[in-house]
Formats: C-alpha cells, structure tokens, sequence
C-alpha cells in the first residue's frame, strides 16, 4: 500500500485551482483526522483511476472422474494497489476553520504527467517478467512463476499495459497472464502413488505419496490441502509427501484436494496482492489403503466357549459381524460364543463390506490362539479399574487419568487396540461419539491435560472432577483424540 506523507503545498496550489485544472486527476474525502481523510481520498484517487476495479468472477475448477467442471462465482472486488509516483495532498479545510466545522476535507492530487511516467516505470517491470516467461516457455523450462510475478505487477499500473508477443497485440496483459495461468493449473492433475505408515507414528498416523499428472513448472511450489482431514503440505514439480491423521472406513477412498499456485519469486511488496488473489482448483483422487490395513482376529477358548476379539490397525471400525457360512454369529466386536455353534470358518466382516474380511478355521484339534479362564478373575486394582476418590466419578478402566503426556497416551492407546479393547481416531471416525472418551493434548508442551469421560449427557474431567456440558467451546485449541472403550 501507498505510505501517505505530509505535504505542506499551501503556497503552490489551492484546491479549487487544482480542481479546475485539466493538468490534473484529483478526489476529495472528509474525516474526523486528517489520516483518515487522507487515506480515504488516496481510495477515491485509485479507484477512479484504476482499470481493474470491476466486478470480478472467481473460478473454481473441479476435476472429477477425468471430467473439468468449472463454476464461478460473482464477487466484487474492489484493487486500489496503484503505484502512484508524484501523488500530492492538500487540506482544503481544516476543524474550526468555518463555523461548525468539525472535520477535515483533503484533496488527493496527481498529474497526467506523472501518471504517464508510472505507468511506463510498471510496464517495463511486467514487461521483463513477460520476456523471461516468453523464453522459458519457448526453451520449455517452465515460466509460470515469472508470469505470475508480471500478473501481480500489473495491479500497480494506473493503466492497462499492452505487449507485443509472439504471436499477437495483446492491448492488456491482465487478463492474458491471468488466462496463462489458469490454462497451466488447469493442465495439472494430481493422484496418490502410495501409501505407508507414518515413520513415527505408524498406528496413528498415514503418509501419502502425492505425484502430478499433466506438465510442472520449475519455480513454483504448489501448496496441496485436505479439509475433510485439516492436512496441507508443500509439494514441488516433483511431488512429496502428506501426512495424515486419519483411519480410513474403507480400502479405496476418494479424498478431494486443493491445489494452489505459489510462485516463490515474487517480491515481497507484492504480498498484499498475492493474498487477495488466488489461482487453485480442487480435485478428487483415489487413496489405496490397502497397504496399511492391517485386519486380523484373536480366537481364545475355556472350556465350553470360544472368545473372538478383532486385530485391527489404520481402519476405522464402523460395525463388526461375525458368521460362520450363511450364518451371522455375532455383532459385537468382542462377542463370546457356544463351542457347539461353531464348525469349520470364522468370518469377521468389517463395515459391512466384503473387501474387508478375514477367515479361520476352527475344530477342536486347531486353534490358533488358546487360553483357559477357569481360574477366578483377580479383583480389581484401585490403580486400573476403581473409581477416584470423586462422589459421581466414572471408573477409569485403563488409567487415562493417570497418563501425562502424549508418549504416554499413544502407547497405552496402541496396546489397547491391539489387544481390541479400544479404538480411537477422530470425532467423524465413530458413529455414536457421544458414547467416546476424549483425552486432550496441549499442542505444544505434549501434555495430557484432559481426560474426559462421558457422564450425564456432557463430560467430566477424571483429572480435575469439573465438568463441561460443552468441552469444544471451553477448552479450546487442544489436539482431541476420541477413544471407544469395549
């Protein structure tokens, strides 16, 4: 934005001189401070003079099936970024100068003279980006970063710029640059190549490896985001890697993406700009978690009864179904059957879908996993499974209150799963989250601050006793991980 100096040009001009003058282009404004009054005639100025104040129409591209859907959108925008060079103010009236006067009138002033030289000091800077684009793009090496640096240079100019290319007389290269890069972002594509567990975090978190499809430019960064999972990363014409804290509900999922020019040669002063515009499209790719999933199950026997427990990791668990041949055994994720109901296959089914199952055989010669429960169940431990010391307090089955920090919290939770009495992910992941725990993460510290336990409709903090009948509005800013307990 223009810095607004004060001049003191009293002796030179008058207002209503300069006002009759055709050597100039001027715009009046009134304020309270003569800051303000200043500001709001240099606003004035700009948008009488400026060609890009208009009613604008924002694109959105989205990919689809292979197929280019483009909507737009109406919005108004008003660019008052002009480059002003030889810009002058002058009070024409002051507080108190006339009866009752309260405020200050300013006049903002600029000859054509001086128009003219800052229109041609802008052109030759967006004309030098142009040439360099021009040349990269001949040699084939990539030029997108250098036309969009002449594309936010052209805001600055207080008139259209013309260009000579190779092939044409474009009368304004605003709408020529700006066609430019909509045709390179149009031509990128993006999918996943493969997926892999997170190196650190490998039961919470799932890499992807994101590769493009269509033709890069060198120069520019192309930033990539997933809303539905708050996950952005960085990728250049080489493509790179996203991180995800996610559990997928099934093994191909379609995930939609943003992707976003950022050139990284702009110059600095030209920010403001970059940030008012904004040339991305979404897209929709198929993510293959087959690679992660891991879908197994536990048999363990007495004497009478056979225990089934699920072994499941990067898979969020909608419903779990039982069966053996056309009959279904079960529904409930840890279920304990009659030895005298089974023969032959165990089946576990995992949200309803046939892609994600798993069979054992089971007789009475081989079991994969026993373990006898005749011996009496120990009592419970005032450390793993009674309440606290709290009037209406919930047991605290697996000790979360007693966890302090993240390392702790991701172990115990891991362990848990495996040995399928948890599962846990995000608030989305669960059909039922009202039934969840919600362990809360100070971001940066890592620590444990909140174990909340359902109770009575709200939550109740087995760390402090308070209870929220609305945590999200109350403890702010925190990394919830929800848990359902089995």
């Amino acid at each position: 934005m223009l810095q607004l100096f004060h001049l003191n040009i009293q002796g030179q001009f008058n207002c209503n001189d300069i006002l009759s003058s055709e050597n100039f282009v001027s715009a009046t404004a009134t304020a309270q401070t003569e800051e303000a009054a200043r500001k709001s005639a240099y606003d004035l100025l700009a948008n009488q003079l400026s060609s890009r104040v208009s009613s604008r129409t924002s694109l959105s591209t989205l990919e689809e099936n292979n197929q280019l859907t483009q909507r737009f959108f109406n919005s108004t925008e008003t660019v008052s970024r002009l480059r002003l060079d030889g810009l002058k103010y002058q009070i024409c009236e002051r507080p108190g100068r006339k009866k009752d006067s309260q405020t200050y009138s300013v006049l903002a002033y600029i000859s054509h003279d001086d128009l003219k030289k800052t229109a041609e000091s802008v052109k030759n800077i967006v004309h030098q980006y142009l040439e360099l684009a021009e040349q990269k793009k001949a040699l084939k090496i990539g030029g997108i970063a250098e036309a969009y640096a002449a594309y936010l240079h052209s805001f600055y100019s207080p008139r259209p710029i013309s260009w000579n290319s190779a092939h044409d007389t474009i009368h304004n290269v605003q709408p020529y640059l700006e066609a430019m890069l909509r045709n390179h972002l149009n031509g990128l594509g993006l999918y996943c190549e493969k997926v892999k567990p997170h190196p650190q975090f490998p039961g919470e978190q799932i890499q992807i490896d994101l590769s493009f499809a269509g033709k890069t430019s060198p120069g520019v960064v192309y930033h990539i985001d997933c809303p539905a999972h708050n996950a952005t990363t960085s990728l250049n014409e080489m493509g790179g890697t996203m991180n995800l804290l996610m559990q997928p509900v099934s093994e191909i999922e379609q995930m939609r993406m943003k992707i976003t020019l950022d050139p990284q040669i702009i110059d600095s002063h030209l920010n403001e700009i970059r940030s008012e515009t904004n040339f991305s499209k979404d897209v929709i790719i198929d993510v293959d978690f087959r690679e992660v999933i891991h879908l197994d199950f536990i048999i363990e026997e007495d004497m009478e009864t056979v225990h089934l427990s699920p072994e499941i990791q990067n898979l969020s668990i909608r419903s779990i179904q039982w069966s053996s041949g056309a009959r279904v055994l079960s529904t409930e994720p840890l279920t304990t059957l009659d030895k005298s109901d089974l023969g032959g296959e165990i089946r576990m089914t995992v949200n309803n879908s046939e892609s994600l199952t798993v069979s054992k055989m089971f007789n009475n010669n081989l079991h994969p996993i026993t373990r006898t429960f005749t011996q009496p169940k120990p009592k419970p431990t005032l450390e793993d499974e009674m309440p606290l010391p709290h009037s209406g307090i919930p047991a605290d089955p697996y000790g979360f209150a007693r966890l302090t920090d993240f390392d702790a919290v991701q172990a115990k939770l891991k362990k848990l799963k495996q040995q399928g009495k948890v599962i846990f992910g995000k608030e989305t992941d669960f059909v039922n989250p009202n039934r969840c725990w919600i362990l809360l993460i100070e971001p940066k510290s890592k620590i444990l601050l909140h174990a909340l336990a359902p109770n009575d409709g709200g939550r109740i903090d087995l760390k402090s006793s308070k209870r929220f009948a609305n945590f999200e509005s109350e403890l702010k800013g925190m990394i919830a991980i929800w848990v359902e307990l089995y």
